[in-house]
C-alpha cells in the first residue's frame, strides 16, 4: 500500500497516514484537501490497459491506500455520475489477489447482502454465499457498487462486520474475515444536501463511523483531454478538444 506522508514546512516532520487523515475525522476528504506540501511515495499500482492514470485519480488511489494503511477495512468514494469511481475501484481491486463486484438495489435487506436462497441438483433449498460473504472468507477485495440505494437499517447491518470482521449469518453461524485481506470500497451517490444532519442525507449518524470517506468530483477539462488522449491515441488535439466541449 501507498504510504501517505505529510511533511510539515518546518521540520519536515514525516507522518503516518493515520495522523495524516485524523482532520478529517467523519467528513469527506477530497483530492483538493490533500496538502501541496503533501508528499505521496510512488508505490501506485501498476493502471490496467483501459485505465488511463491522472493526476487526480493517482491521488485518490493514494487516499484509499491511506486509509486503508490506518486500520480501516471500508472506504466510500462518493460522488456524481460520471465522475470515475467505477473505473476507480476496478483499477484499486485489481491490485487484489481477487474481487467481487456487488452491484446493490433498493429493495434489498440484510438477508440479501450475506446470503441468498437456491435450490441444489435434487431439488432441496440451499443457502448461497453472496459476492461480499465470498470476499470474507477468501480474503478478497469487494466492490459494493450503490450503498446510497439500501435503506440505512440494510447497510448498517454490516457495521460489525467492517469494524470488527465478523457477522452473523441468517442461517445461524457467525462469519469471521479469513485475514486481513478483506477490503470493501463502496460507491455511492452524494447525498441530495451537505448538510450532515439534513433528512434527506442517506449518510445517517450509525453510517458515518462504518467507511472513512472519499468525495471524487469530475475531472477537470485538462485530465478529461488526457484520459481521451490515452483511450485514443489516434485522435487529434481539435477533435479531442470539440468532445469535450
Amino acid at each position: 500500500a501507498a504510504n501517505y506522508l505529510e511533511r510539515t514546512p518546518n521540520n519536515n516532520l514525516l507522518l503516518s497516514p493515520r495522523v495524516a487523515l485524523l482532520p478529517h475525522g467523519m467528513g469527506m476528504i477530497g483530492v483538493e484537501d490533500v496538502p501541496a506540501t503533501t508528499t505521496i511515495s510512488d508505490q501506485s499500482t501498476t493502471a490496467a490497459q483501459s485505465f488511463v492514470e491522472t493526476t487526480t485519480t493517482q491521488t485518490v488511489q493514494h487516499l484509499v491506500h491511506a486509509a486503508f494503511d490506518s486500520g480501516s477495512r471500508a472506504v466510500a468514494l462518493v460522488g456524481p455520475k460520471g465522475s470515475y469511481k467505477s473505473a476507480l475501484a476496478r483499477q484499486l481491486a485489481s491490485s487484489s489477489s481477487s474481487q467481487e463486484l456487488f452491484s446493490l438495489y433498493s429493495d434489498m435487506t440484510a438477508r440479501d447482502l450475506l446470503l441468498t436462497r437456491g435450490t441444489d441438483g435434487k431439488g432441496n433449498t440451499v443457502w448461497r454465499h453472496t459476492p461480499l460473504t465470498r470476499a470474507i472468507t477468501k480474503g478478497h477485495m469487494v466492490i459494493l457498487d450503490g450503498i446510497d440505494k439500501i435503506s440505512t437499517d440494510t447497510l448498517t447491518s454490516l457495521a460489525l462486520l467492517l469494524e470488527q470482521g465478523q457477522v452473523d449469518l441468517p442461517d445461524g453461524t457467525r462469519l469471521h474475515a479469513s485475514n486481513d485481506e478483506f477490503k470493501c470500497v463502496a460507491l455511492a451517490h452524494p447525498p441530495l444536501s451537505d448538510e450532515a444532519n439534513d433528512n434527506d442525507s442517506w449518510i445517517a449518524p450509525e453510517v458515518k463511523g462504518m467507511f472513512h470517506w472519499i468525495r471524487v468530483d469530475p475531472l477537470p477539462s485538462e485530465e478529461l483531454k488526457e484520459v481521451l488522449t490515452g483511450l485514443y491515441p489516434s485522435l487529434s488535439d481539435t477533435t479531442s478538444t470539440e468532445t469535450l466541449e
